[in-house]
This record gives C-alpha cells, structure tokens and sequence, in this order.
C-alpha cells in the first residue's frame, strides 16, 4: 500500500481538499462568532505542519 495521498495526520483525503475542508470549517466557526474555536483548529492545524 502506497502513501500516496496521505499526509501526517493519516488522512487519505488529497491536501488540497483537506485543506478547504479546513478553511471551510474555520469560517463556519468565524461567522457563528466561535473565534476561539476558530483559532484553536487554526493553531491544531498549523502545529502539524500543514
């Protein structure tokens, strides 16, 4: 089996859908007005080397 596709996280989804899957959920957060929980997936997200 290939790694092709997969990043650190073990996700198979591709890194470019991954990451609008991503930024999608932090603007959901933002406009709900959950900028903490915004930041805090922001800052999980970056940790990993995204």
């Amino acid at each position: 089996m290939t790694a092709r596709g997969m990043d650190a996280g073990g996700s198979s989804l591709p890194a470019d859908l991954q990451s609008r899957e991503i930024l999608v959920a932090v603007a959901s957060l933002l406009r709900a007005g959950r900028h903490e929980m915004a930041l805090a997936v922001l800052d999980d997200e970056l940790g990993r080397g995204c």
